[in-house]
């Protein structure tokens, strides 16, 4: 975690720091450089993250992880000089090549997961790193304001702070437990084009975790639509500064990085798909409130808290299933898939806020009023399309509030495959609780004059109960 965290908080601090030095120095120019530094830190995003699949998948994950880390260091020490001439071009390489790190790093933060903690813990190890993560954002962002201060006129200095921040996460690195590769000989794929068709292809035959993955990039879509759309909203609407809006910022990441943890802990000991249609609701309720909202602060800061708080609940549960259930020798690239993928819902993200805006001339509360009415799709979706999401939404607060359950033996259970499952039938309640124990969607035998049931018959259908 602190590796990951240190990078988070690097990759953030640099690029802002760069950003609002280039302002300072070269006002006009400053909206020309941003948009550059952001497509220069995106597209290794969408050029590399195949290949990084592969690299994931092929070297323990455990020592690339100390590469990247020792390469992160290197790369801020070359801050050092580029910063301290001010030379545009060289920080425009520098961004790209931040940005090719992470590309690289990703997958294997995520896909090494798997191979530290025990299957039941995932969902509490994810949640953990995306707090973290989320925090070392909010104090990359603040850091990098308080380094222009301080390092106006030296800004090489700056640099040099977080190359001693990248020593930290290097020295961290050193103390993860060793790995054994996933997929030794795995072929390296070099053009962008086919292998990422390619990976798209293999991720449809993963049908489960091809949802998940999907699911997971709107995340990444809904929380860029989000921040880009709050300084317009805040701007606009509240006749707020911009540091103000970036405070409304920091108060959406906190929520994400609450809402991560509790997540994580709320899960006890499985992978809870049950909060992903609450975080998705959440979403629709929040987010739909933030378009009325506008006209109280305190309202506007309470929907950003809940509603990144319901995002941590969408979010961590997704990417723990697509770990546990990926092949473990294709973990790497299906995690490297999602990264693609979720990159090109952040450039979609930014292409639908100007079609927003400049096209259809919805203001910024009718933006989110859109992103709510997104989010109720998806939720819908999720619930039609994986019924076990909605089993799990359905009985969560009883197995949580009014029954504890202690199950033995789940080793035993296989995440996928055939399994047969004879089981001592007391009460109406034993199915719920038989279903609630396990990881995956349990079919039950029925009496069929249950089955056929107007009321209650066509969630049985759905769950895809057999009569008999």
């Amino acid at each position: 975690m602190a590796a990951q965290a240190t990078s988070a908080f690097n990759d953030n601090a640099f690029k802002t720091f760069v950003v609002l030095t280039v302002v300072a120095v070269d006002p006009e120019g400053a909206s020309r450089f941003i948009a550059l530094a952001g497509g220069a830190f995106i597209l290794p995003f969408l050029l590399f993250s195949t290949l990084a699949g592969d690299v994931a998948d092929r070297w323990p994950k455990a020592r690339l992880i100390a590469l990247f880390k020792a390469i992160e260091l290197g790369l801020l020490l070359f801050a050092v000089p580029a910063l301290s001439a001010r030379s545009m071009p060289a920080l425009v390489v520098l961004i790209f090549l931040m940005g090719t790190h992470s590309a690289f790093f990703g997958p294997v933060k995520f896909a090494i997961l798997p191979e530290l903690v025990e299957d039941g813990e995932l969902s509490n190890a994810n949640g953990l790193v995306q707090m973290w993560s989320f925090g070392a954002i909010i104090l990359g962002t603040a850091a990098a304001a308080e380094l222009v201060v301080h390092f106006r006129e030296r800004p090489g200095l700056a640099a040099g702070a977080l190359a001693a921040a990248a020593g930290l996460g290097f020295l961290a690195s050193l103390l993860i437990p060793a790995t054994a590769a996933a997929r030794p000989g795995a072929a390296l794929s070099f053009n962008p084009v086919s292998s990422t068709a390619a990976n798209l292809r293999y991720l449809s035959s993963l049908p489960s975790v091809h949802l998940a993955t999907y699911a997971a990039a709107f995340f990444w879509f809904i929380g860029a639509l989000f921040q880009m759309n709050l300084l317009i909203y805040g701007t606009r609407l509240m006749g707020l500064s911009e540091a103000a809006c970036g405070r409304f910022q920091v108060v959406l990441a906190l929520g994400i990085g609450a809402g991560s943890f509790i997540a994580g802990r709320l899960s006890r000991g499985r992978v809870e798909l049950g909060l992903v249609p609450i975080g998705a609701l959440g979403l629709v309720l929040f987010g739909g409130d933030l378009s009325l909202a506008y006209h109280s602060t305190n309202r506007v800061i309470f929907d950003l808290l809940m509603a990144g708080l319901s995002a941590g609940f969408y979010a961590v549960p997704l990417q723990a299933f697509i770990q546990q259930r990926s092949p473990a020798a294709e973990r790497g690239r299906v995690v490297a898939t999602g990264n693609f993928l979720c990159f090109t819902a952040i450039l979609i993200a930014s292409a639908a806020l100007w079609a927003f805006d400049a096209k259809f001339r919805l203001d910024p509360a009718q933006v989110f009023l859109v992103a709510a009415a997104m989010s109720a799709v998806i939720a819908y979706e999720i619930l039609r399309r994986l019924p076990d999401f909605f089993l799990r939404l359905l009985f969560l607060p009883l197995t949580r509030f009014i029954y504890s359950i202690r199950a033995v033996g789940q080793e035993s259970v296989p995440l996928e495959g055939p399994v047969l499952l004879v089981s001592n039938h007391v009460s109406f309640i034993d199915a719920i609780l038989i279903a609630m124990a396990n990881q995956r969607l349990v079919r039950f035998l029925m009496l069929r004059a249950y089955y056929e049931m107007p009321v209650v018959g066509p969630f049985f259908r759905a769950m895809g109960c057999i009569p008999v």
